[in-house]
């Protein structure tokens, strides 16, 4: 069965929606002030203005938007191909990085080693509350590409129980 890729709201996703409707907004608004300006220049300008810089903000969101999709569904592809590794977890870290009503949330190491010899750290997406106590195995699968180990991702959904914050 395959796992059901949990990527969750990124930073990139909230930027894309942002500026894409603020762009979005101040495009409407030149394009009303180009259409209901008549011969009077300064609202030609005004609406110039506006259009231009919703344009901008409207392209910017969508290439955001773009890349946080383009993201999920190389991971989706990634998982449909179905090679995976197993990968021994080394570490359980907080990610203080990232900070959310003042708790920083956890971060789960793997090591690989190929057959080289060569060692590969894999991480998992952010969890907020401590499994370490909860697992129910040291390996987990890192589905990713065989000739290159850049993307991937890690199914900690595996080995770990549905928690349920409340």
């Amino acid at each position: 069965m395959k796992p059901k890729i949990k990527t969750g709201i990124s930073a990139i996703m909230i930027i894309g929606w942002i500026f894409a409707g603020l762009g979005s907004v101040f495009l409407i608004m030149g394009i009303l002030f180009l259409t209901q300006s008549g011969k009077e220049e300064a609202f030609k300008m005004l609406g110039l203005i506006f259009g231009g810089t919703g344009l901008f903000f409207f392209l910017i969101g969508v290439i955001f938007l773009i890349l946080h999709y383009n993201n999920k569904s190389s991971l989706k592809k990634i998982v449909d191909n179905g090679y995976y590794i197993m990968a021994e977890i080394s570490n359980i870290d907080m990610n203080y990085n990232v900070n959310v009503n003042g708790r920083c949330p956890y971060v789960i190491y793997a090591r690989y080693q190929d057959m080289n010899g060569c060692i590969h750290t894999f991480h998992s997406r952010n969890i907020f509350f401590y499994p370490a106590g909860m697992m129910k195995n040291n390996m987990v699968k890192i589905y990713t590409r065989p000739d290159n180990f850049k993307k991937y991702y890690m199914d900690i959904d595996e080995i770990l129980p549905e928690v349920q914050m409340h």
